[in-house]
């Protein structure tokens, strides 16, 4: 489970640094999946990037899917994630010129 109830920022750059802080300390829960041996390198590799927080947007975006999907493959059991708050990040950010004003 995670909630974004905590991303309340008045910039993209930093609802963004928020959720990317909140889906790191979400992957440390299951830090253990590292050693785990029914994942391959590159699962290992970009789980590893999350924890840290060195992970590029792309990881970051896909995150959640590569969670289910190492979890799956250890456990040999469904998972679901369950996303709580998903639209706080928005309602701070509708009508807020520095979200709309932000540059990629």
């Amino acid at each position: 489970m995670i909630s974004f109830k905590d991303v309340n920022s008045n910039s993209f750059q930093g609802a963004y640094n928020k959720i990317g802080k909140q889906i790191a300390f979400l992957f440390s829960s299951f830090e253990y999946l590292l050693n785990s041996e029914k994942l391959n390198t590159v699962q290992l590799k970009t789980f590893e990037s999350i924890i840290d927080q060195s992970a590029d947007q792309e990881d970051l975006e896909d995150s959640l899917k590569l969670l289910s999907q190492c979890l799956y493959q250890h456990h040999s059991q469904k998972v679901y994630i369950l996303i709580d708050e998903y639209d706080t990040p928005l309602n701070k950010a509708y009508g807020n010129s520095d979200y709309l004003n932000t540059k990629e």
